[in-house]
């Protein structure tokens, strides 16, 4: 799956909110806590890198390989996976050399289009 991804800063989410909800139906709010691994240095945004997302019952793994980057609009190829024994999948990527690289955490709204795509309202920490 390719996934294309703009990322805006918003100075007013009440005016924005009231712009999305013309085109797309409300789904929900949730809390994400993301861990990111990459196997390439740290000082720079890897091109590369593993996304750790606890969900119920099992964890989401989601491997992220940039494909393309113009003007905050992200072209990202991406494998998606379930994991149940965290610590054994956590070992595996240590021993293939991957390291931790930063923690996301995020307050979502999503919403949803008829079509196939979806808006989101993410307020991140720090």
């Amino acid at each position: 799956m390719i996934e294309v991804e703009a990322k805006v800063k918003i100075s007013s989410p009440d005016e924005f909110r009231k712009k999305i909800k013309l085109i797309g139906k409300y789904k929900g709010k949730e809390k994400k806590v993301d861990d990111y691994y990459t196997i390439e240095e740290l000082n720079q945004y890897p091109k590369k890198s593993l996304r750790i997302r606890r969900r119920k019952g099992f964890y989401e793994i989601n491997f992220k390989q940039r494909v393309s980057y113009d003007h905050s609009v992200y072209a990202k190829k991406e494998v998606e996976f379930k994991v149940s024994n965290l610590d054994g999948f956590l070992n595996l990527i240590k021993d293939f050399g991957f390291k931790k690289w930063l923690r996301k955490e995020k307050k979502t709204e999503l919403y949803q289009n008829n079509k196939n795509f979806h808006i989101e309202i993410n307020n991140v920490k720090h």
